[in-house]
Formats: C-alpha cells, sequence, structure tokens
C-alpha cells in the first residue's frame, strides 16, 4: 500500500520531535504464531506493551508493517487517537522497509525531527532506556542514535533515525542488500551504551516461554 494512502500525521507542537515507532511487519516464523498477539505477563500483548512503552516518552507512536483493520484492538484503549498503524510500501523487504515507509510518512510534518524505532519483541526495554536515546538525540539531532549493548554494535532495531536521512533510506528499502544494519554503521551513528540485560528479543516459543517462567 502506498504512503500516500494514509493520512497525514497529526501536527505536533515543535518540541514534540520524535515519532514513537514498533517495528511489527515480521512474519513470526520462527516463533509460529504471531508475536504482536502473544500475551505477557502483565496481561499486556507484545504489541499492546510495545505501544506503551513508547507513549512514556512520545505523543505519537506509529505501528510500522501493520494494517488497522488487523490490530486496531491491539492498541491500548485509552491511546488509539495516538496510535496510527501504516502498512510498509514495501512490503516483505525486512525492518528497512518498515523504517523508510515511516520515516518518509513522518516527514510530511516540518516539526517532526525523526523516528524512535523499537522492535516488537524486546519486552526488556525500559522508558529509562528510550529517555537516553531521546536525550542524546537533543544533543545531536541530524545523526541516527542506535542502542548498543557491546559497546560497538549499533543496534538498528533500537535506534533514532532523522528524518534527514529519509531519501538514503529509500534508497536503501528499494536496494538489493536491504540491510539496515550495515546502513546505520556506515551513517556514523553516536552510540548510547544500555545494559546487557536488555536485548532479549523473544523469537522462538522456547525463548518465549522462559520468559514467562521469569516474570511469572
Amino acid at each position: 500500500m502506498s504512503s500516500s494512502a494514509n493520512p497525514p500525521p497529526e501536527p505536533l507542537p515543535p518540541q514534540t520531535a520524535l515519532i514513537g515507532t514498533v517495528l511489527a511487519g515480521g512474519k513470526s516464523l520462527r516463533m509460529g504464531s504471531d508475536k504482536a498477539k502473544l500475551l505477557l505477563p502483565s496481561g499486556d500483548s507484545f504489541l499492546q506493551h510495545a505501544i506503551k512503552r513508547l507513549l512514556t516518552v512520545c505523543s505519537q507512536v506509529v505501528v510500522a508493517g501493520r494494517s488497522s483493520d488487523q490490530h486496531s484492538s491491539e492498541s491500548a484503549p485509552d491511546s488509539k487517537r495516538c496510535v496510527q498503524f501504516i502498512p510498509d510500501r514495501f512490503p516483505d523487504l525486512g525492518p528497512a522497509g518498515g523504517v523508510a515507509t515511516t520515516v518518509q510518512w513522518a516527514s510530511q510534518d516540518p516539526n517532526i525531527r525523526g523516528l524512535l524505532v523499537i522492535p516488537l519483541d524486546m519486552p526488556g526495554i525500559a522508558s529509562d532506556h528510550l529517555s537516553e536515546l531521546i536525550g542524546t538525540f537533543s544533543l545531536h539531532p541530524d545523526r541516527p542514535i542506535a542502542a548498543t549493548f557491546d559497546g560497538s554494535f549499533a543496534e538498528p532495531m533500537l535506534a533514532i533515525y532523522p528524518c534527514c536521512f529519509s531519501d538514503s533510506l529509500q534508497q536503501l528499502a528499494t536496494s538489493k542488500s536491504r540491510s539496515l544494519s550495515r546502513w546505520l554503521a556506515n551513517a556514523n551513528p553516536i552510540l548510547v551504551s544500555l545494559p546487557k540485560t536488555v536485548p532479549a528479543n523473544l523469537n522462538t516459543p522456547e525463548q518465549y516461554q522462559q520468559y514467562l517462567d521469569s516474570h511469572s
């Protein structure tokens, strides 16, 4: 679906510079079922949890790679007016397609400076971690900002992508490689070190069950 079919982002005050973005276009092949609908110990689905986490630091959230008719019920009940679902312009092209689609959409509003991107399947992310990324971005608004857990690798799924890189990201999404991690490494990002306990992507039924057991 073309991004032109989506309504433009709601006008935001100048100080609200970032759109929270959940990358949710994956097929969950290793999990064997749609991760967006799996429940966490809190009773929230993966998607609800990610949306709520972003809404603690952003006034507007985009769910990239999903349509509202698929998942409108997955939004937090008190936050639906703040949440927009945007299908990928570049379907089945991985995270690069979701980031490229959303940054192009967000660029329609000159008050929006970038995307704060998180994955669907990393429930260990805390508001404090996101605030660290935002604080660094406020000092360097024209540089990509990326979390790192080892001091060197820039995490492409936990990062801030400035809108000024929209054209470059569109080119990436339509290229043969489509490696978001390679693009990010070459974009000279500023790294923000986060605790090694955070990167717990839940990709398989075994990892999901271990998480449930450890948080019950």
